[in-house]
């Protein structure tokens, strides 16, 4: 949650965009693995995406192994 706030208070170019941005279920597999914001700050910019993903800590590979390899994943393949 303090990553959160940080980050939506954050002064730059983008910050209207991200914070008018609606949060959005992020599914891996069927099931809600967490919560996640994606905004498309610039077009041919690029998008800022804030995940938070559900019952992990600061090492998501530790506690969500397998959402930890999908949000990799994701962000490689420009998913997000």
């Amino acid at each position: 949650m303090g990553n959160k706030a940080w980050y939506l208070g954050l002064k730059w170019d983008g910050q209207s965009v991200v914070n008018s941005t609606p949060d959005h279920p992020w599914v891996v597999n069927g099931k809600t693995a967490g919560i996640a914001r994606t905004a498309l700050v610039e077009p041919g910019v690029g998008y800022f995406t804030f995940l938070q993903v559900h019952n992990a800590g600061h090492m998501v590979p530790m506690n969500q192994p397998e959402n930890a390899l999908a949000m990799v994943e994701q962000f490689f393949s420009g998913e997000f």
